[in-house]
């Protein structure tokens, strides 16, 4: 009789543990099965995003104010200017076109005293050209440009005064040019006649980007 409660017991013990085995599964699978479902992706709905770039304008930045300050300024000398580094020109090309350009310079007056009494002359008597650039020695660095786009010209003697007598610095052919560029160590130097009068001269100088 001890054997068969004891038999009994056991079996009832192996379906209770068979039960619980049954009950996890089933839970874990319910379990499962609600987060699989809680995963599933929500209603979605479009929208445009715009975004408008405009072309800017050809533009060229020069220094405020350059000086004759090196080399030899006495009569009969040479005066020499170098723009260095802390004096960049740049231009800036944003029209996204790659239509290339031209940047010149040319001397916009000669030079003059504080009361325009005497002045120094660009071309002197029509033989004798006084002032000239140098703009193969200068360095050419890319901002947002790409390295080699833009070539510097070459040495050479301005005529005389005025936009008709512009000598080129940089070109930038058809394509390239495009984003910012400095230009450094752009040299000016001017030959001081034999008889110039002592004074403090002054004239403009303009950059044009075309």
């Amino acid at each position: 009789m001890k054997n068969k409660i004891t038999l009994f017991l056991r079996k009832q013990a192996e379906v209770n543990r068979q039960a619980l085995v049954l009950g996890a599964v089933l839970f874990f699978t319910g379990l499962m099965s609600t987060g699989i479902v809680s995963m599933v992706r929500a209603a979605t709905d479009n929208t445009n995003v715009s975004l408008n770039v405009a072309a800017g304008a050809l533009s060229v930045t020069a220094p405020a104010q350059l000086n004759f300050n090196q080399g030899t300024s006495t009569p009969g000398g040479t005066a020499i200017m170098n723009t260095g580094t802390g004096n960049i020109i740049e231009t800036n090309d944003p029209r996204g076109t790659g239509a290339g350009w031209t940047l010149s310079g040319y001397y916009n007056n000669i030079f003059e005293n504080a009361d325009k009494s005497v002045n120094l002359k660009i071309n002197d008597t029509g033989s004798v050209l006084r002032a000239l650039w140098k703009p193969n020695d200068m360095t050419i660095e890319n901002n947002t440009g790409v390295s080699g786009d833009v070539q510097e010209s070459v040495m050479n003697n301005f005529p005389n005064i005025g936009s008709g007598n512009k000598l080129p610095m940089a070109v930038a052919a058809s394509g390239n040019g495009q984003g910012t560029f400095n230009y450094v160590n752009l040299q000016f130097n001017y030959n001081v006649s034999t008889e110039a009068t002592p004074e403090d001269y002054t004239t403009e100088f303009i950059f044009e980007l075309v």
